[in-house]
């Protein structure tokens, strides 16, 4: 997938430190707050629609675009704020989560670390791949749809009767 990364203007109370490979960004504790904003792949949205809305009506937001949608970073209520804009565009193809660094910050930056997938990498790509069933569920409980009860859990399988499941399967593909 072609990783788009963009940066757009920093927020009140972020300075670019230029001495480092990848533009990490300084911020005061407890000032801001960075999520991702990820779109389901079978969002009809693209991230340069989810970065164009950010930046034209949120222009206090520190906002990349990603392969998966953006980053953005500024305080805890315009960033909601933010979230529930780009809902609109897509209510149930639009997920967020609060991500651990900064933006550029020098801990998960490649260049820093000498390459490589970026730490949690893995399990973000994974979550992604799980969103169009988040989305499937979400349209069938808006279309009125009832989500199947759990089953409750029976007894468990003996060893013996696994085996003699396993044997019939076995002897049935002979």
């Amino acid at each position: 997938m072609f990783n788009r990364l963009f940066l757009f203007r920093a927020a009140p109370g972020i300075q670019k430190n230029s001495d480092k490979n990848c533009d990490s960004m300084t911020k005061s504790k407890g000032e801001t707050e960075t999520r991702y904003v990820m779109l389901s792949p079978d969002s009809i949205v693209t991230p340069e629609n989810v970065r164009n809305l950010l930046v034209e009506k949120y222009p206090d937001l520190t906002v990349k675009e990603t392969c998966f949608g953006a980053m953005i970073e500024g305080g805890h209520d315009e960033i909601m704020k933010a979230v529930e804009g780009v809902r609109s565009l897509d209510k149930n193809g639009v997920y967020s989560k609060q991500r651990g660094f900064p933006i550029g910050d020098s801990r998960v930056c490649r260049a820093d670390r000498g390459g490589g997938p970026r730490p949690g990498f893995y399990l973000l790509e994974q979550e992604n791949k799980m969103l169009p069933w988040i989305r499937s569920a979400l349209d069938m409980l808006d279309r009125g749809g009832v989500p199947p009860e759990t089953v409750p859990r029976g007894e468990r399988l003996k060893v013996d009767e696994l085996k003699k499941i396993v044997d019939e399967i076995v002897s049935d593909e002979r």
